[in-house]
């Protein structure tokens, strides 16, 4: 069964206090990388208009905090490098090349295993 699409875009009203804080403190430009941890399996209460959704910590963070936003990543040590959408990761993949190129490195070679979000 496919999961109803969240919001493109999640009022502060309807966060969680931990994700309020994380958008304030990524929108005002304090932080601009987070390093979630502890139950992140577990699913992250989404209150909408009228209802409250129960989804995956990945998947709230990329359709419903970051969902506006050009490239979300995410790392998992036993999955690799995942993105949002293909076109994140072509735009990774573009943007790594091109620095290897111009700079000599071999980044783009020794990467973790990188996937497509489900």
């Amino acid at each position: 069964m496919a999961a109803t699409p969240l919001p493109r875009t999640a009022s502060l009203d309807g966060l969680p206090a931990w994700a309020r804080e994380l958008s304030e403190k990524y929108y005002s430009r304090t932080l601009t990388m987070f390093v979630l941890h502890g139950n992140v399996r577990d699913l992250v209460a989404f209150r909408q208009e009228e209802s409250t959704e129960f989804c995956s910590l990945n998947r709230f963070l990329r359709a419903g905090l970051f969902g506006q936003r050009d490239l979300v990543v995410s790392y998992d040590r036993g999955g690799g490098i995942s993105f949002a959408d293909p076109h994140m990761q072509e735009d990774f993949r573009r943007a790594l090349t091109g620095y290897d190129q111009f700079h000599g490195t071999t980044f783009g070679t020794a990467l973790p295993a990188i996937r497509t979000a489900s």
